[in-house]
């Protein structure tokens, strides 16, 4: 059972007007039955976030979403979708209350085997400290193997990881997107066990984050052998379902 990277995109608000929503269009529409990953970085507190894709195919917001409101950074919003439908679209669209000229979000696109994706947690962490490592919020998902989503509302720029590039400490990938307004996304395709903190680097400064954790769960074909003990039983008058 393994992930891979097989596509993504990044867009932001244009930094003038009112803006309170914003389209993200991938290269090509989710391959049916893939996963899907937002992060969404608005530089202000905002409330209300839907996404859908022109279909109207809805995606799941994090349950922790956002993540606490840092001052000059802004605050981390997370969402996904399990497995695209057949007729997922390219454009993936968001929308919010309270104006946010200042909003990136980024969509990446993963295949999966050995079974169907499943949500496991997500964690949130913002910082007034400032510092050139972001290297919170830590995540520990249920077991190893897991994809982790992550993306981070920085307070200075962040100059890594570079999109499709390894992070300082080589454990984490740049999102397909770019750094854009000086935030960032990253993904693991396969987790430890253990704890593993986001990375990120920065000039100095605070920032907001979060992470999610999405397993494969393991589809049960049953065998030959346990599919023919089952009809027997069910076949033989001397076995009641009632005992």
């Amino acid at each position: 059972m393994s992930f891979t990277h097989v596509q993504g995109k990044v867009a932001a608000t244009a930094g003038s007007g009112s803006p309170t929503t914003l389209a993200v269009v991938l290269n090509a529409a989710p391959t049916a039955g893939n996963l899907v990953c937002v992060a969404f970085c608005p530089g202000v507190s905002v409330t209300g976030l839907t996404v859908k894709d022109a279909n109207n195919n809805s995606y799941t917001v994090t349950p922790l979403s956002p993540s606490t409101f840092q001052t000059g950074c802004g605050q981390v919003w997370l969402a996904y979708l399990l497995s695209a439908p057949a007729n997922a679209s390219a454009t993936i669209n968001l929308s919010w209350t309270t104006t946010a000229q200042t909003a990136p979000a980024w969509v990446d696109e993963f295949s999966f085997t050995g079974g169907s994706a499943a949500f496991d947690l997500d964690v949130a962490n913002n910082t007034g400290v400032a510092g050139t490592t972001i290297n919170t919020p830590s995540i520990t998902p249920a077991g190893a193997g897991e994809l982790l989503f992550a993306g981070a509302a920085a307070g200075g720029t962040i100059s890594a990881p570079v999109a499709g590039g390894a992070s300082t400490n080589g454990v984490w990938t740049g999102a397909a997107g770019a750094i854009t307004s000086g935030d960032m996304a990253e993904y693991r395709l396969s987790s430890s066990s253990g704890a593993t903190a986001v990375n990120y680097t920065q000039s100095s400064g605070a920032w907001s984050g979060m992470a999610m954790a999405l397993k494969i769960v393991a589809s049960f074909t049953p065998d030959e052998d346990f599919s023919s003990s089952l009809k027997m039983q069910f076949s033989d008058p001397a076995v009641s379902v009632w005992q």
